[in-house]
């Protein structure tokens, strides 16, 4: 048949006319238009045709009704006037067809809507190009066709030019008459529609008894919106729902189940947060599953920074999948990988990769405010810890509405957990919120209430946390003497605890009480200390904020910035440096004679470190004390303490018990005031010497334990906490050979608090609680009923027992400390059935008692 002819105007798409005509005259014989059902493909089509129609003749084939072969032979042979034998069957058929076709002379046929036909589509456009050497196809499909040779032209929406241009258009249709529809609202509309065409389209036609902004309220529900009431467009058409039923209609029920799924995604995502979300059944793999979506038009392929791969979904269809989601499995699955990627990303929001973090979250905010709304209800443990590991990015990224709304939202959620150590963050978090409002009075009474909750939990890190924050409150309230008090409280916990992050806090908070109270200068020693932990950390971000505070204590920022310390300056990251005021640049560069004896010190320490690595011990403490010498002949102490106790672990590996405690005596007497990781690293390697002598190692996996929970993360730190860890792991009796006495074997210890997994390294558990204690329920029933299974209920009763919580947020405990498990090394030993959760009958399992 001739192509239709267009009754209303026609927008944009002219540079997709000219690449398709472009490809026809670059020799390709067949190009489908691939796009969701409403992109336009069928009207770029007829338009790309009539712009070709100048050098050849064009024909149109609807082939919507068609779902065989044969049916679409005779479908293209009707529009072309060509007569086929009633009885052909469909490949001899199409035989006779591309043969009158080819008679006819060059010329383009237009295949319209070929996805329905499966691989007849491919076979069709194969049959009648084979035949006919003068036919060109132009094809549109919600997918490739695949056939050989073809070239094919992804439609991507409008451009919100065009978008904006075609509402106006056929708003005016529908109402007979110009509307007061402005650029504005119009341009707020099709964001909303995501510029499809045939959206737009649909929506325009309420325009007639709604005003732009009415209809923008109600697009909320936008499928139930999106219908022509006329009953003019073809069925496949007249709603947005219909057209993508009928993509539905064409998927198989694994790729169903991913597409729904896949709903749960806010934004752009990965393959890899794909793979953890999708559960599919059959054993189908999610990437070939997505690959074949992002082919049916229904995701879409984005390239992200860094030449990574997201794939997107477009709202409407997003709003249209989310309908069809029942598994609620999939949303707390979804939540718990945000949670987990945000949690890792806290983590390191202090420091020199802090803004990478804060970028990193700010990555992931629209996923964690999806996963917080569907999850505050049923899962309120995951939705409160989720605010708070976005909590800094609300703080530093000024998002302090979103953040009033949020903490407010989260504690609450806390508050329904019965989780009171969470409940005691929640609260700092909220607090420091309502402070920022001004109520300060409503302030306090959340961080007392913390307080109290922190200290019953045993909770020391959230009670420091709270109690430099009322100090915060009580120097607003003007109680001077009280504010002090908490805030010197909150100083020498912080120290205790080796909070880097936390000291200075709390020596900007003093800073500013100092200079309330008319002390400016012991107010701005008070920032300088603040700002020396920042810059020596690298935190470019908070060391801005202290220079800020500067006027606050009577002083510019360059004068907060004078006081630094040498060693400090010597010892910073470059970028920490950079953002300070330009006299301290001078200043390091004066310093360079200090700043080389510094690095060479560096360098003999690290040397130091890797010879007792290697376990020469003898060569590691003259490294050591060459690196002493030379940081005392720069000037600077800070670090002296931490190097003369990694001299004590070497004396004591070389069997020198006196000389070894004579070295912790001398690193003790060096620490400096304002050193709280040097005072942990001598701690960590003091409780090494004494697990190698024959010590308490309850106490030791204690120190370990916190140590690896720590803010400060400096490399003699971490080294220290692989020397206690390695001692811990040679001087637990008979545990080495554990392993050995079964190849293969799982050896697990008593209360499980450390394991061999088969085959592996050994593993200690005491940090991970509820981890560890699920994993012993297991261990109990494995040994005792071998083959039984430990069910869900049981299993959250084990590791976290009389808690109260739903039953929702305790299966997602368990799910996710199963995850853990397997993680570690459990993966061939930890089975999931029907009934539960149990270790493999058919492995060995060794218990062994400390």
């Amino acid at each position: 048949m001739a192509l239709p002819r267009d009754e209303t105007a026609f927008f944009g798409r002219e540079s997709e006319i000219l690449e398709i005509e472009r490809r026809f005259a670059a020799g390709a014989r067949l190009v489908t238009i691939v796009g969701l059902g409403g992109m336009g493909k069928t009207r770029l089509a007829v338009a790309a045709a009539n712009a070709s129609s100048m050098t050849r003749s064009a024909l149109f084939v609807a082939l919507g009704e068609a779902r065989t072969l044969e049916a679409a032979v005779r479908e293209v042979a009707a529009a072309t006037g060509v007569t086929l034998k009633a009885d052909a069957q469909a490949r001899a058929a199409l035989e006779s067809l591309a043969g009158a076709l080819g008679k006819k002379g060059p010329l383009l046929l237009v295949l319209d809507n070929t996805e329905q036909l499966g691989p007849a589509a491919r076979e069709l456009a194969s049959g009648l190009l084979d035949g006919a050497q003068a036919l060109a196809i132009l094809a549109t499909s919600r997918e490739p066709l695949g056939a050989r040779g073809e070239e094919k032209l992804v439609l991507a929406p409008l451009d919100e030019g065009e978008a904006v241009a075609l509402l106006h258009d056929r708003a005016r249709l529908a109402a007979g008459s110009s509307l007061d529809v402005t650029d504005a609202d119009a341009l707020a509309i099709v964001r909303r529609l995501d510029r499809l065409p045939l959206a737009i389209e649909l929506a325009a036609s309420r325009l007639e008894v709604l005003s732009a902004p009415q209809l923008l309220a109600r697009l909320a529900e936008r499928l139930d919106v999106l219908t022509d009431a006329s009953g003019a467009a073809p069925a496949a058409h007249r709603t947005m729902r219909a057209t993508l039923e009928w993509s539905w209609d064409l998927l198989s029920e694994v790729e169903r189940s991913a597409l729904v799924q896949a709903s749960v995604f806010a934004a752009p995502f990965s393959i890899d947060a794909a793979e953890e979300v999708l559960a599919l059944e059959r054993g189908a793999e999610v990437l070939d599953v997505l690959e074949s979506l992002v082919k049916r038009s229904l995701l879409v392929r984005q390239a992200s920074g860094g030449g990574r791969v997201r794939l997107a979904m477009f709202e409407t269809v997003r709003g249209w999948a989310r309908e069809k989601l029942e598994d609620t499995q999939v949303v707390m699955r979804h939540a718990s990988h945000h949670l987990v990627e945000a949690e890792r990303a806290a983590s390191r929001a202090y420091g020199e990769g802090a803004v990478r973090a804060l970028d990193a979250l700010a990555e992931l905010l629209p996923e964690l405010l999806a996963a917080f709304e569907s999850v505050k209800s049923s899962a309120p443990e995951t939705a409160a810890r989720i605010v708070l590991a976005l909590s800094d990015l609300l703080l530093f990224r000024g998002l302090f509405e979103l953040r009033l709304e949020l903490c407010a939202a989260g504690a609450e959620a806390a508050e329904r957990s019965r989780d009171e150590r969470l409940l005691a963050r929640s609260l700092v978090a909220k607090a420091r919120v309502t402070l920022e409002e001004g109520r300060i009075d409503g302030a306090e009474a959340e961080l007392r209430r913390a307080l109290t909750l922190a200290s019953r939990t045993g909770d020391d890190v959230t009670r420091a946390e709270a109690t430099r924050s009322l100090g915060w409150a009580l120097t607003a309230l003007g109680r001077t003497d009280e504010a002090e008090a908490a805030l010197s409280t909150a100083l020498a916990a912080h120290r205790e605890q080796g909070s880097a992050r936390g000291v200075a806090d709390a020596h900007v908070a003093l800073g500013i009480l100092r200079a309330l109270q008319g002390r400016a200068g012991d107010g701005l020693t008070h920032l300088r200390e603040a700002l020396a932990v920042h810059v020596e950390h690298g935190d470019v971000i908070r060391q801005e904020k202290v220079l800020g505070f500067g006027g606050l204590v009577g002083h510019d920022a360059r004068e907060v910035a004078r006081g630094l310390p040498r060693e400090v300056l010597a010892r910073a990251p470059r970028s920490s440096i950079d953002v300070l005021p330009i006299h301290v640049a001078e200043l390091v560069r004066g310093e360079s004679e200090a700043g080389q004896r510094w690095h060479q010190a560096i360098d003999l320490y690290r040397q130091g470190a890797a010879a007792l690595e290697r376990r020469d011990p003898e060569a590691a403490v003259a490294l050591f004390d060459r690196a002493v010498s030379s940081l005392e002949r720069a000037g600077v102490r800070k670090g002296v303490a931490a190097i003369h106790a990694h001299a004590a672990a070497a004396l004591a590996a070389l069997a020198d018990p006196r000389e070894a405690a004579a070295r912790l005596e001398r690193a003790h007497d060096a620490i400096s005031g304002n050193d709280p990781a040097g005072e942990l690293v001598v701690r960590v390697f003091e409780a090494a010497i004494g697990v190698v002598g024959g010590g308490a190692m309850t106490s030791a996996r204690e120190l370990l334990d916190r140590v690896t929970r720590a803010e400060l993360g400096t490399p003699e730190l971490a080294f220290a906490a692989r020397v206690l860890e390695r001692a811990l792991e040679e001087h637990e009796p008979d545990v080495t050979h554990a392993a050995a006495e079964i190849d293969g074997a799982f050896v697990v210890g008593g209360e499980s608090r450390w394991m061999i997994p088969p085959g592996g390294a050994r593993v200690e558990l005491v940090r991970y609680g509820p981890v560890r204690r699920l994993l012993d329920g297991l261990v109990v029933a494995r040994l005792e009923q071998p083959g039984a299974a430990l069910s869900a209920e049981a299993l959250i009763e084990a590791g976290w027992p009389g808690e109260r919580m739903r039953h929702s947020a305790g299966l997602l405990r368990v799910y996710s400390a199963v995850r853990r498990l397997r993680r570690l090394g459990l993966e061939s030993v930890l089975i999931t059935r029907d009934d539960g959760y149990l270790l493999d009958p058919a492995a060995t399992v060794i218990r062994r008692e400390d």
